[in-house]
């Protein structure tokens, strides 16, 4: 068996760059216009030739990446719903195929919906952050351990207390994420439908 060693890691790569970025765009917005900045920050410049051509880039990213993040959205709803079908060779793929066409159909709707009935985003991203934020940190990947280890995939701890330990520590963490993310939408849901405590 011949071993390969994976290529060395870059000192700093795009991904790392991203969040940068954001921060970057936050602070300076929130340093030009304070507590008034608008949801989308280009609605706050005055419209002029380089706004336009902040849009117009804004708007080729958009159009670059939306295929992109739909690909790996219609492979993870297809795997969830039918991942027996990935597993049986005897399967024809058309169907795959049809179900791709599908999901990208209603992606598309759905995506086309809030463009152009929503005028603010804000909300839009306020329930997605509010959601996806505790799902991707503290859901999900405690769900996949604990269904990993369910299978039998992940190697027993050292000692027996020490797996019990971990998995009702994992318990717990998915549990509290749960709470913390139904809190987090509701709470938006509230905010946007502008009921005060």
């Amino acid at each position: 068996m011949i071993l390969v060693s994976p290529p060395p890691l870059s000192p700093l790569t795009q991904i790392d760059l991203l969040p940068l970025q954001y921060i970057g765009v936050g602070l300076f917005g929130y340093l030009q216009f304070g507590a008034d900045v608008a949801s989308n920050i280009l609605s706050s410049y005055p419209k002029n030739d380089l706004v336009l051509v902040m849009i117009a880039c804004f708007l080729f990213a958009v159009i670059v990446t939306y295929p992109l993040i739909n690909f790996a959205v219609r492979l993870s709803v297809d795997y969830i719903l039918f991942s027996k079908s990935y597993h049986d060779k005897t399967l024809n793929k058309n169907h795959q195929n049809y179900r791709m066409y599908g999901y990208s159909i209603v992606l598309f709707l759905i995506s086309a919906s809030v463009g152009a009935f929503v005028d603010d985003v804000g909300p839009v991203f306020s329930l997605v952050g509010s959601t996806s934020t505790v799902l991707l940190s503290l859901v999900l990947p405690t769900a996949i351990y604990l269904r990993l280890k369910s299978k039998g995939f992940m190697p027993a701890e050292s000692s027996r207390s020490v797996d019990l330990f971990l998995t009702i520590l994992s318990w717990a963490v998915l549990i509290v994420g749960v709470i913390v993310g139904v809190a987090g939408f509701t709470f938006e849901i509230l905010d946007i439908a502008g009921v005060t405590f």
